[in-house]
């Protein structure tokens, strides 16, 4: 059984050279609502005493004072995959709330739970995996709606520290490129993420913030609609699953398990595991390394981005 260490409060501040993004399990309330939205009702804490900002503020435990810039604009930070959009505002370097709805192909389920939080953004910073007709509906609904055009981000050759290990950088998926970034902006050493959704991606940092590459393998969804595709054997014992847990799971949790060990093996020392996604939560208890568990790693990617002046493509 998997180790599963719960990060500290998130946290994301900006200088005028440098953030520092964090996000942790045990820092909002979980609630749902309509249409199935999965709804955090805060993400962010106070930066820590130790970095030299303007402001006023406290440490988390309360003692010292500390120095943060202000955010003048609320910015709407969208991670669009390929079954969900999740999104969060960023405000006065917080980013809070933040849900998740299923979309389709009317969009008005998620266009109804956003413009439900009654915010006007004076900007919307997007990852976006669903393609150019998803990418086509919500450039008109922020026009319509707030005057905007919507920043889509894309993948680069570097970008806050972080170096693209593709050839073409731009064929890396923004969701990955982002949570490379954010990983990176959390704790720059050695890391493997582990992205479960629709599909399961394995990307790797090394001490450097070299990207030196991934995997993408089908994820639980897809493996479970071939699954049920597949008649059992008449003997197959039906207790098997029950016995050892999701089959599927625990593949997926073995390679991505086997990828760490090799990059240990070429780093000389053994990286960070950082799980995110839509069923993360189901591969944690699989894994026999200590796994981080950081639900909105994409998201922090964005207001990292975000606040860098670097969306604007």
């Amino acid at each position: 059984m998997g180790e599963i260490r719960w990060q500290p409060p998130g946290q994301f501040v900006t200088t005028t050279n440098h953030a520092i993004a964090g996000d942790g399990d045990n820092n909002f309330k979980t609630s749902f609502g309509n249409h199935g939205v999965h709804r955090h009702e805060r993400l962010a804490h106070p930066t820590p005493a130790n970095t030299n900002l303007q402001g006023r503020g406290s440490t988390p435990d309360g003692s010292l004072p500390f120095q943060s810039p202000r955010l003048h604009a609320m910015i709407l930070l969208l991670d669009v995959g390929n079954t969900r959009v999740k999104w969060a505002w960023l405000e006065y370097l917080e980013v809070a709330p933040a849900g998740a709805v299923a979309h389709d192909s009317t969009h008005r389920a998620w266009q109804r739970e956003i413009e439900s939080d009654g915010h006007r953004p004076s900007r919307v910073v997007v990852s976006n995996v669903a393609g150019p007709a998803f990418a086509a509906a919500l450039t008109l609904w922020c026009r319509d709606h707030y005057s905007v055009d919507p920043e889509f981000v894309v993948a680069t050759g570097a970008l806050l520290g972080v170096r693209n290990g593709y050839r073409r950088p731009a064929t890396l998926g923004v969701d990955r490129w982002l949570a490379l970034i954010a990983a990176w902006r959390r704790s720059p050493k050695p890391t493997l993420i582990v992205n479960s959704g629709t599909a399961l991606t394995i990307d790797t940092l090394d001490r450097t913030g070299q990207h030196r590459g991934g995997l993408i393998l089908p994820g639980l969804s897809m493996l479970g609609e071939v699954r049920a595709g597949l008649a059992l054997e008449p003997d197959a014992p039906a207790a098997t699953a029950s016995n050892l847990g999701d089959p599927l799971a625990l593949m997926l949790a073995a390679a991505a398990e086997q990828a760490w060990r090799e990059l240990g093996e070429t780093l000389g020392t053994p990286p960070d595991l950082l799980l995110t996604g839509g069923d993360a939560k189901s591969l944690v208890q699989h894994f026999g390394t200590p796994a981080q568990f950081v639900p909105d790693l994409v998201l922090n990617g964005l207001a990292a981005v975000a606040t860098n002046g670097t969306a604007r493509a």
